[in-house]
This record gives structure tokens, sequence and C-alpha cells, in this order.
């Protein structure tokens, strides 16, 4: 198996594209492959390593397809007299989604782990709606570039926002890691902001879709493992970049990243996932 004692294993974010992470991270594991004790996430990539974390991946695997089937639409709308307000489903699937497979029990493994979710903090409040705009903006256009020069400076921060980590070993109670976990995922105006501990903060990846980037200053940079949610045909499967590696899905994940009704099929990119496993324990598709 191609392997290599890595400290630390980071999640980027992707939506329903962050299913290939599962398959790939759980096929490894039945292969005994440990998962890294430090763990750094970003969005949906979040949700899925707290699964991990916790053994609960093909339970949330099931309540996903479960909440997805019953949901017919991405987007629906209110209608009030002379004003018509979409809500997008994904705002109140995702929170219902993580209470599913994660309870008491869970929590305490997330609190005893090295857990960390990438936000982005609002700092001035007058301007939110500004600043998510932008910031929306930039996030789809960035499209998890790992193109930047060494020399860019990390964006930890633009307009108001401030890229930050929350600690889930740090949260008290349940109800404070799934705020963690529900901050890291805010991509809002699909998906509002979260209130924790009096900030405002939104997903992670409207600063930086890569938690390692922001994380470059850690004691073992060289020693982080970053598991990609797209797919750059001018990369080969493994590849270093930036003081790391980082490992990409061998193709399109074939699954619609917003995507959450009976048509999504989170387990084509389960099964990509499990099959990227198989070249990278063979140690095929590297540099």
């Amino acid at each position: 198996m191609y392997s290599r004692n890595f400290h630390t294993i980071a999640f980027t974010g992707g939506g329903n594209r962050c299913w290939w992470q599962a398959g790939f991270v759980s096929a490894l594991q039945r292969m005994d492959w440990e998962m890294p004790q430090s763990v750094i996430a970003c969005s949906a990539g979040a949700g899925i390593a707290a699964a991990l974390i916790t053994e609960t991946t093909h339970e949330a695997l099931r309540a996903c397809k479960e909440l997805y089937n019953e949901n017919l639409k991405i987007v629906h709308w209110t209608h009030r007299k002379y004003l018509s307000k979409p809500r997008f489903a994904q705002n109140t699937i995702y929170p219902q989604w993580l209470r599913e497979f994660l309870g008491p029990a869970e929590f305490l493994k997330l609190q005893n782990s090295t857990f960390k979710v990438s936000v982005a903090k609002l700092d001035n409040q007058r301007r939110k709606h500004w600043t998510v705009l932008t910031a929306a903006c930039r996030y789809l256009m960035n499209r998890d570039n790992v193109k930047w020069p060494k020399t860019q400076p990390l964006p930890r921060k633009l307009a108001v926002l401030t890229a930050d980590f929350l600690d889930l070993s740090q949260c008290e109670n349940l109800l404070q890691a799934l705020r963690c976990l529900e901050a890291t995922a805010a991509a809002a105006p699909f998906v509002s902001g979260r209130e924790y501990k009096g900030k405002t903060y939104f997903d992670g990846g409207y600063l930086c879709s890569s938690p390692s980037f922001l994380n470059a200053s850690s004691k073992e940079p060289l020693a982080c493992l970053t598991l990609l949610t797209r797919h750059h045909s001018d990369r080969p499967l493994t590849f270093n970049y930036f003081g790391g590696t980082y490992v990409q899905p061998s193709r399109p994940i074939p699954v619609a990243t917003w995507g959450c009704t009976g048509a999504t099929d989170v387990d084509a990119a389960f099964r990509l996932g499990q099959d990227d496993a198989a070249k990278y324990a063979s140690g095929s598709g590297s540099d």
C-alpha cells in the first residue's frame, strides 16, 4: 500500500462531492489504514470528517439518501402578499442530517478528538449582506484552486470576513458541536450564517476552501494529507504541493454539488472514492 505517516488530514469543502472523501477514507480504513489523529475540515467536508471520526459513515450516508428522497425541490418558494421568497432546502436538510448520525455518544468521540473546522467570521454586522455576496462570488469563481504561487499571502481576510478555526474539543455540549459543524457549512445565501458564542460565522470556503492552506503555519506542515473534491486534469491522483500531499478524484465526481432530491446520486460519489482509494493504496497515479 502507498503509505506515509501523516500527522494531519484535511477535508476540503464541496457539497455532495464530499461523499467522495467518505468513500475514499472508509475504503482505506478497511485496509487497516489509520486516519491521522489531527483532523481539519471545511464546509460539508467537516460533516464527512465527523462521521468518519465517530464511525457513523454508513449511518450518515443512509440518512442523507433518506432526506434527499423525501425532498422534491432544491428551492422552495414561500408566497406572501406582493412577495415571493426563495427558501433553499439545504438550509434545513443539512442541520437535520447532522442530527441523524451525531448524538451524545458521538459527541464524546468528537470532544476527545483533535478536530477543527474552518470558518469565515463576520467582523461587522452592518456590512453583512454585501460581504456575503462578495464572498459567495469569490467562492464560486475560485473552485478549489490549488495553483496559487507559494509567495501569495494566505487568504485570511476579505472585506469584514476573517478566517478562523473552531475547535470541537472545546465544545461543552452536543448543541455547540452541531453549531460549529453548521457554521463551517453556512454558505449564505443558500444556507444562513450561524451564531456561536456571540459571533456570526459563514462557510470556511468563502475565504479558503482548503483548510490545510490556513493551517500551513502548523508545526508539521509536511505531514498533512489533503483530500480535494474537484478534479484537476493537469494533476495526477496524488501530488505534492505547498508543502503537503494532496489526493484528488481521478475524474469529475458524478454528483450535483447542491443537489438534495432523490435524483442526487451520492452513492456514485461514494463509489468513486472507494475506487480511487484502491488506486491510492496500490501506489498508482502519484507524482
